[in-house]
Order: C-alpha cells, then structure tokens, then sequence
C-alpha cells in the first residue's frame, strides 16, 4: 500500500495567477514543495491556466512532477477542480475556460456532462458529482475532501456512490503568515474594507501549504484519500508539456509583426491610462519575455555577428526586422522595436564593416562568416585549438618584396626581384 506521508500530492493549489486570490509565484510555491518534501505539485488557479507555461519549467526545476489543471468557478454553480490527463483533456480544458469566460449563462455541469474526456474532476458538491456520474458514468469522478470543517458527510457520500474520496486542501498561500495578504487581496477585489469581508469569501487560515507529515496528521481518520492523491498525480502525470508549437492568432488581416506592434500600442494606452506615472518598473513588466526568448535572440546574433571570428564582437549586420521575423518562425511571436530594445540591452549595436569602403560587400561575405562562425564552434566544442588567420593587406605572391622579417641562415635572405611589377 502506499504510503500516505510519503507520497501525498497536493492538488488543489493557487498561485497569483489567481488573480486577488493566491498570494505566491509558481517558483515560490514549487520551491516550497519540493522543500517539504513532495514529489508532484498540481497547479489549479481560478478559472486561469495563465502560470501553466512557467508552472512547468520551475516544478521541473525544482524536481517535481507538473501537474496541470484549473478551479473552474460558475457564477451560478459550485466551483469544481479539472486535473489534465493527457493532451486532449489539455484541449477541452481550455474549451471549457473559454466558455466560461465568454458565456454569462455558462453552465459547468452541461460542459462536463457534454465531455471531459481526458480530464479528472475533483468536487466537494455532492449533486454536482452525482449529476456526472449518472450522466456519463464514475470514472474520473473524485470526491474533495477539505482540510477544514466536517467531512463525514462527503465521506458517506463517497461510501455511498462509489466514488473515492481524495485529500484536496485547497491551497492560496505558502505560509501561514501569509493569510493576512490573502485578505487584503479579496478586499481588494471585493473593494470593501478588511472589517467588512464576508468568509464566504476568504479562504481559511489552514489554506497554506502543508508538508506530506502535516496533511497525514490533518487526515488521520482518512489515510487512505491522502494514498489516493499519488495515484492521481501518477494518472495526470505527462511526459512533455500538451500545449505544443505556440501559434500566433491572426488579428483583421494583420502580419504578426504588425499584430504585435498593434497589441503593444493598446497595453501601452491602457498603462496610460491606469498609472498617473509611468516607471522603469511598468515597462520592465510590459516587455518581460520568456527566457527561452532571449535565448533564442542570442543564438540569432552569434550566428549572425560581423567582424574578426578571433574575437566576440557584439554588433551585427542583421537589422531588427529580419531578426523579429526568425524568432516568430521559431514560435516566439516579437515585433522588430522589441527586438531593438532587447538587442540593445545584450551589448549590441548595428553597424557596417568599415572594410567596405574599399568597394561593396560581397554577398558571400555574410555566408563565409557563419561557416567560419560554425566551424570555431565545432572546433572548440571538440576541444581542439583554433588558429585564425586575418590578413590586413593585399600581398604579391612569389619571389616579389613583401614587409616583414623571417628566420633565415645568417647572410642568406630569400632572393626577390628587384622590381615588383611583372
């Protein structure tokens, strides 16, 4: 049997994502985990799967399995908990997100009821589970049991359907300490005062991120759902992230340089209009790109650098357009001006050879340079010497007077012509 202690998994955790809800990052919460000693993390934010992206690399980081899902939060319903099995559960979440965004009348139990295939449902609603069940069968069905207040009656209900209990807690902060910002973010969004929140809109001080040791504690009348969160979290378990290639929508006929200078046009607008002053601070925000971005960017400009392959030079001979247009073939859809600002930032500038004013560039001088480029990398990575060879002016070749001195027999130099034309 598994072992409760060791292999609890908590599933039903917000960060900030959950807007004026959770009060952590993903990094601070998959650090906290994996410090505490779990295996798996599932990240759930309220009608969200906005951190997904950046859940993934920092729980992988951190040595845990991703979990993916989302809080799926009706108007007019109670909230449910979707976990993501597999790609196409991937797919109908996100169809199931949108509807709800979109749909003043939404309805998750008609959503669910028409498919969740590749999705698992975790509910503390009694009619909500037993309306699916009877709909569309048990299977992926998980009753959820909370840290707090009396669970005997969804453990009868459990024993009753058939369907298993499982420990889901649901988590908004990390610590303790951290329940008095969760308040000030709910008032926030209530836009009343600390004194007046109603509880049905708080979430309860037990709300932190507990240990395995501390959730068996929490759950000792029920081991047996704390084994079930490890199960769940093997089932939902996915070897590569299910979004796949990102495809840049298309907006009015628009290119995807001129879509993005058009989208950051309107964030700029709206940051007008919602700071009285804008920092350093707001349009760091503004242009944070995704590390694999920058990454991206700096391979573009070693392979495309100009100058002397001896030395790292930081200036290019490719202008921002061009640059913007690979990186959105390589799925990291970014306008020419951000680019600008980026290269900038990096140390670069753009600039020409000053050898051209001999005459025009050659338009095999941009290729000679890559292929010298490609094979100093390949060179070094063997770990092999490279030897440069730059020469600075034209020179006759054979027995005509060349500058320079070389190591001959004493009274015996080579033996040129005297005159250097032929």
């Amino acid at each position: 049997m598994d072992s409760p202690a060791g292999n609890y998994v908590p599933l039903r955790v917000h960060s900030h994502h959950s807007l004026l809800r959770g009060t952590a990052t993903v990094a601070d919460l998959c650090r906290a985990a994996a410090s505490r000693g779990c295996e798996a993390l599932a990240l759930t934010d309220t009608n969200s799967v906005g951190g997904a992206v950046s859940f993934w690399e920092e729980a992988q980081a951190a040595g845990l399995r991703p979990i993916l899902g989302a809080e799926i939060c009706p108007a007019n319903e109670p909230p449910a908990t979707l976990l993501v099995r597999n790609p196409d559960g991937w797919r109908r979440l996100n169809h199931i997100l949108t509807a709800r965004l979109g749909n003043p009348s939404f309805s998750l139990a008609m959503a669910l009821r028409e498919d969740r295939a590749g999705l698992v449902v975790l509910a503390s609603d009694p009619g909500l589970l037993a309306h699916l069940a009877r709909a569309s069968g048990c299977q992926s069905l998980y009753v959820a049991l909370p840290r707090h207040g009396p669970r005997q009656g969804l453990l009868a209900f459990a024993r009753g359907s058939g369907l298993p209990a499982v420990a889901a807690p649901p988590v908004f902060f990390v610590d303790p300490q951290d329940h008095p910002l969760h308040r000030l973010l709910r008032a926030i969004d209530l836009n009343t005062r600390l004194s007046r929140l109603p509880a049905s809109q708080v979430a309860p001080p037990l709300s932190w991120l507990m240990s395995p040791t501390e959730i068996q504690k929490a759950f000792v009348d029920c081991p047996e759902a704390v084994a079930q969160t490890a199960r769940l979290a093997r089932d939902c378990a996915l070897s590569r992230p299910p979004w796949g290639e990102a495809v840049f929508p298309r907006f009015r006929h628009l290119s995807d340089e001129k879509a993005l200078a058009e989208l950051r046009r309107k964030c700029e607008t709206g940051m007008a209009r919602r700071y009285t002053r804008i920092t350093h601070a707001h349009r760091r925000r503004l242009e944070h790109d995704h590390p694999k971005v920058t990454k991206a960017l700096e391979r573009i400009m070693e392979e495309n650098t100009a100058g002397d392959p001896m030395s790292l030079l930081r200036w290019t001979n490719k202008s921002t357009a061009r640059i913007a247009e690979q990186l959105t073939r390589q799925n990291h859809p970014i306008s020419a001006d951000t680019v600008g600002r980026r290269v900038r930032e990096m140390g670069y500038s753009l600039q020409v050879n000053a050898k051209t004013l001999e005459g025009s560039s050659p338009p095999e001088r941009d290729a000679q340079f890559r292929y010298i480029n490609r094979q100093v990398k390949k060179q070094i990575t063997r770990r092999e010497p490279v030897l440069s060879i730059d020469t600075k002016k034209k020179e006759r070749v054979g027995a005509f007077k060349n500058s320079g001195k070389v190591y001959r027999p004493k009274g015996k130099p080579y033996q040129v012509n005297v005159y250097d034309y032929p």
